[in-house]
């Protein structure tokens, strides 16, 4: 209970509350929603997709939709994580830099090997994967958080997940998916999550743009939300509730790449589908890649690399004069 009244107090004092409303009675759950299943709008990697999804069908008063504006998140471990990964820049900063850059939820944060900042059973074998595409050619950050929605990421960017000094020659961005995860609950079938769509790719490109504006040297390459399962008699079945509003999120952010020479725009999806399902050997929990799917996801990012991140020049580039 004590628990429970910390958060209320969190929530009641920040603007997302302020705007939500939660009552008491909500956010008791949202606390069980949470510590059940370290979801604040979507997976985080620790359960299947299915059990969320039967939660979530079971508890839709506890379903506070996307979240519209930076904001962190309320999970006890997660503003100690995200310092971590501020340090980690900042360390990085102070020297060389890192010339290869990722932001992005549960997906991303597996080539650190895991999942809230904890080792996981599904990251296994996946930071090799990293070692040998990126990690032994670049200098590298990986600045990911499982769950993470768009808005979390960019709070995080405007609380130190930006290099100052040294501008990453690539950055890699795959965020949104969580975006779509938590307008799932909000109603039944893909209906919500399409209509979620546009709201998530603005919310996307908001990161983006600021990402742009401060490391405006920076390429920044946007990898398409990759395909998801939703049906709990049949996982990996495809299309998916997801299938539409992933479409959306990918057609709009691939227009607002079109044009600028500094952003660039890549759909990995075909590597982990074939026969109208999801490969499971590729993603066992209809989400998340294993280290198989994480190499088709470098390889689908390696011709990028080779284009604008000459292997030699392992430091990020000087800064900008401000």
């Amino acid at each position: 209970m004590q628990a429970a009244r910390r958060l209320f107090d969190q929530i009641k004092n920040n603007r997302a509350g302020r705007q939500t409303g939660l009552c008491f009675t909500a956010v008791l759950g949202l606390l069980f929603l949470v510590g059940s299943l370290r979801y604040h709008g979507d997976a985080a990697g620790h359960n299947s997709a299915q059990q969320q999804r039967k939660f979530l069908d079971q508890n839709k008063s506890f379903c506070p939709g996307p979240v519209t504006e930076p904001l962190k998140r309320p999970d006890s471990w997660w503003e100690p994580f995200s310092q971590k990964l501020a340090a980690e820049v900042a360390a990085s900063d102070a020297l060389q830099g890192s010339s290869l850059v990722f932001y992005g939820d549960s997906i991303t944060e597996t080539w650190r090997g895991t999942d809230g900042g904890h080792p996981c059973s599904r990251c296994t074998g996946v930071p090799e994967v990293f070692q040998e595409y990126f990690g032994s050619h670049y200098a590298t950050a990986v600045l990911a958080v499982g769950g993470d929605q768009s808005m979390h990421q960019l709070w995080r960017m405007h609380h130190g997940e930006i290099f100052q000094k040294h501008q990453p020659h690539i950055a890699i961005v795959m965020i949104g998916t969580n975006d779509l995860g938590a307008a799932s609950c909000l109603g039944k079938g893909e209906a919500p999550i399409l209509q979620a769509a546009a709201g998530t790719a603005d919310r996307v490109r908001e990161v983006i743009d600021f990402l742009h504006q401060q490391n405006p040297l920076t390429h920044v390459l946007i990898l398409g939300l990759l395909p998801r399962g939703s049906d709990p008699e049949d996982l990996f079945k495809l299309p998916s509730d997801y299938s539409r509003g992933i479409d959306a999120v990918n057609d709009q952010l691939e227009r607002y790449a079109f044009g600028n020479k500094q952003l660039h725009f890549a759909d990995c999806a075909l590597s982990f589908t074939s026969g109208g399902k999801l490969l499971q050997d590729l993603m066992p929990d209809a989400l998340h890649p294993n280290a198989a799917g994480m190499r088709l996801l470098a390889e689908c990012i390696l011709p990028f690399l080779k284009l604008y991140a000459p292997v030699e020049k392992h430091a990020g580039l000087p800064d900008m004069p401000h």
